[in-house]
């Protein structure tokens, strides 16, 4: 994370950069502020960051902006490098990438990638022994299955090649807190693991050393007073831009610090260990998808059997009916008719579940029946159902609309609903249709009479035979 630093007094000041900043004299309008300086004026200067590079231009100041020892014209924008130097009037700040005013020897951040950094003679034989272990622990890493078996090859390996007497892997939760998922030492999550060092990387995504916890500016918790004395160090674990948790190591005797190099080696070692936590996730996330597709597929092949199934079964069911339409054509009487509208209509009713069955989508589009078309559909079986009753059947003429139903079975519900009506009228009665229109509707009222008495028939409640996407655009005749 970078930062802006400055001196009032023997005072070193630090402002972490996260967003466009002003720098000027007014503390109201400017985060970064020097009240005091009079020759900086109240919006002095701009510092914004512009594809990963931070700039600094000139807000028209009094006294002007300087770079590096230049100045800048008005509207210019200027890169800022690690260390620069910013003037503003006799104000003097330093930009930096990491946390400023650190020594390079007891605190240290920022450090480069292993084959960056020149490792000092004396640790050669160190730097072998990394590069041996950093291609041991890539073979180990991509064979293990699971994150947990990971981590506790990786803090085992960095405790023993940076000589660390305790050790901890801890993971970002759900929550947004964190928690320690393996540890190596007389240490646990309360005592001897430090949260202000976690939280601090956590926050800036960088690894750090500190041989002087105490001592440290980074670092201020309550939790450094279980680290009076010894080294830390722990960097971020971070796989794909996000931060998932850190490794953390220490040294709780005096007397043995960490180097430069060892943050290095130690930061190779955690990038290296989210490498390996990725390649697992990536392996998980495979096998759960193999996992769903090997369910669809057997969701499929069920749904195929059933279907199968069912289509043997409505063929034999129609083999059937086609002895009962035979023998009720061959009969005679009312009661031979009724046989025979009931077979032809399971008849239509199988031959449209076969027909289903053929389908991978079910027919559901609003289709339209005229009235007329239903009307020589239903009434003959209503006549026939109601001459077994000796009742008769009077309709009134059929008025213009339509019956709108998803797929073709309009006409065989209307007469689902009806027939048991039908099958209650009296010996000897009659059933009347009366038209009742609506505003967008028509329906028809049944009644009967018989022998000078008018027996009440329910009501049968007008119904839309539509769905939203296609409304009728004339009256509609429902039951």
């Amino acid at each position: 994370m970078p930062y802006l630093s400055w001196y009032e007094g023997e005072l070193l000041r630090r402002h972490a950069l996260t967003g466009e900043c002003r720098l000027g004299r007014d503390p109201e309008t400017c985060p970064v502020a020097l009240p005091t300086d009079p020759s900086v004026s109240r919006a002095h200067a701009l510092v914004t960051c512009q594809e990963e590079t931070w700039r600094v231009c000139d807000l028209d100041s009094h006294n002007g902006t300087w770079v590096a020892g230049r100045a800048l014209a008005k509207g210019e924008q200027i890169a800022l490098e690690d260390g620069s130097e910013l003037r503003l009037g006799d104000w003097v700040l330093t930009f930096t990438v990491g946390f400023p005013g650190l020594d390079g020897v007891n605190f240290i951040e920022g450090v480069g990638d292993l084959f960056a950094e020149t490792p000092p003679p004396e640790s050669s034989a160190l730097f072998m022994s990394g590069l041996e272990l950093l291609y041991r622990s890539s073979e180990g890493l991509l064979q293990e299955g699971h994150a947990e078996a990971m981590f506790r090859r990786l803090l085992t390996e960095s405790l023993a090649l940076l000589d660390a007497e305790r050790g901890f892997v801890v993971l970002i939760d759900a929550a947004g807190g964190w928690r320690s998922l393996h540890r190596i030492g007389d240490l646990d999550d309360r005592q001897g693991l430090s949260h202000s060092v976690v939280d601090y990387v956590l926050k800036r995504r960088a690894a750090v050393l500190s041989n002087a916890p105490l001592l440290d500016p980074r670092f201020g918790g309550a939790s450094l007073l279980e680290l009076h004395r010894g080294a830390v160090l722990c960097a971020p674990l971070e796989v794909e831009r996000v931060i998932q948790g850190v490794l953390y190591l220490d040294r709780p005797r005096e007397g043995r610090p960490f180097s430069r190099f060892d943050l290095v080696l130690f930061q190779a070692f955690v990038r290296q260990g989210a490498l390996g936590l990725r390649h697992i996730q990536l392996a998980q996330r495979a096998m759960g998808q193999a996992d769903a597709q090997g369910e669809f597929l057997r969701l499929k092949a069920r749904y195929e059997r059933t279907l199968n199934r069912t289509s043997e079964l409505l063929a034999a069911m129609n083999s059937t009916l086609r002895w009962v339409q035979s023998y009720a054509e061959s009969g005679y009487g009312e009661r031979a008719a009724i046989l025979k509208h009931q077979a032809e209509r399971l008849q239509f009713l199988v031959g449209s579940g076969l027909q289903e069955t053929l389908r991978e989508v079910p027919v559901e589009a609003p289709v339209s029946t005229s009235l007329s078309s239903v009307q020589e559909t239903i009434e003959p079986a209503w006549r026939d159902l109601l001459g077994v009753r000796k009742a008769a059947l009077e309709l009134e003429p059929l008025p213009s609309g339509a019956v709108w139903a998803a797929g073709n079975l309009a006409s065989q519900a209307l007469m689902g609903l009806v027939e048991p009506m039908l099958m209650q009228m009296p010996e000897g009665g009659a059933v009347r249709g009366q038209w009742i229109r609506g505003p967008s509707t028509r329906s028809r009222r049944p009644g009967s009479s018989g022998a000078g008495t008018t027996s009440a028939w329910p009501w049968c409640s007008p119904r839309r035979w539509t769905t939203p996407r296609m409304p009728p655009t004339g009256p509609c005749w429902a039951w």
